[in-house]
């Protein structure tokens, strides 16, 4: 049985190597079988991603081995922080992970503009700063709390270390499969955090926080008010919504009420309109793009 580990590596390895050229080899749930095999515990390396930022990582995680695998993770986003974010531009990441958005819309917006990432589980804000010091993006920033409804305090659900996918943390979902462990963390309002770091504007906001997009909202509702709103890169994911008491046509609805249109997100560029009344309760997407102004160039 010594001997599998190095059998399942072979495996992925030759996996990565055959289907790299082309974009990966469906069905793409055969790196996650073969990568959990061959690394049961977390080796890692700095590696380079499609973007040029240094990451540490390990193919034991989900999210690392799709960069490893694919170049990045989340292509979709990616393209569209490339579409939107200029030099100069404020942006926020919130629900910042390993912070592979933060350094490529730190990278984006350049010594003029500034990240402000977010992220309130210990053992991934760690990574999140390691990368910002490691890319030397002097204008990132990193914070180790959740933006919600209050300042204060809370308890978070995560994945403990060996957990497969470490981006799935909740405040809202503590029933989900992959949340073993309860961590106290610190809250604080988007719009209390503003005024006291003396943020004149923000353009851009990207927000994955597993359900707890309304809490967001709500302690937001001066920078989401304002008529130069951020736009919005946002998962909706209603398995997570229902641990805050909403579906996916509510969040949506809560969307337009600030003023917002939204959109589906296809290549990095704008899709479809998708108005709140014709969004089914359950209805999921990785990314809608939420704007006051204007879509992405096509």
């Amino acid at each position: 049985m010594d001997c599998m580990p190095f059998l399942y590596r072979a495996l992925y390895q030759a996996l990565c190597a055959v289907g790299r050229p082309f974009g990966g080899v469906r069905p793409r749930s055969l790196y996650d079988v073969l990568g959990r095999r061959a690394f049961p515990r977390a080796e890692y390396a700095w590696s380079r991603n499609r973007w040029g930022a240094e990451l540490l990582l390990s193919p034991h995680f989900h999210i690392d081995r799709n960069i490893l695998n694919f170049g990045c993770y989340d292509e979709n986003l990616h393209l569209a922080i490339e579409r939107l974010v200029q030099p100069g531009m404020v942006c926020f990441d919130v629900g910042a992970n390993l912070g592979e958005m933060t350094l490529h819309m730190a990278a984006r917006a350049g010594a003029n503009g500034a990240v402000y990432a977010f992220d309130p589980v210990p053992a991934v804000f760690q990574r999140l700063q390691q990368h910002i010091e490691r890319n030397t993006a002097k204008n990132a920033h990193a914070f180790e709390l959740a933006l919600s409804n209050q300042n204060g305090k809370c308890n978070i659900s995560a994945g403990d270390a060996n957990a497969d996918n470490q981006g799935l943390a909740s405040i809202v979902n503590p029933d989900h499969a992959a949340a073993s462990a309860t961590i106290e963390i610190e809250t604080q309002t988007l719009d209390d955090f503003v005024k006291a770091h003396a943020i004149s504007r923000i353009d851009v906001m990207k927000i994955d926080i597993q359900g707890a997009e309304s809490f967001l909202l709500e302690g937001g509702r001066g920078v989401f008010a304002a008529a130069q709103a951020p736009d919005l890169f946002m998962e909706i994911s209603p398995d997570d919504l229902k641990g805050a008491g909403k579906n996916s046509r509510e969040l949506c609805a809560a969307i337009e009420d600030f003023g917002y249109s939204i959109f589906e997100l296809n290549r990095g560029s704008i899709g479809r309109k998708i108005p709140a009344s014709d969004v089914r309760p359950d209805f999921h997407a990785t990314n809608v793009f939420c704007s006051k102004r204007h879509g992405l160039a096509g």
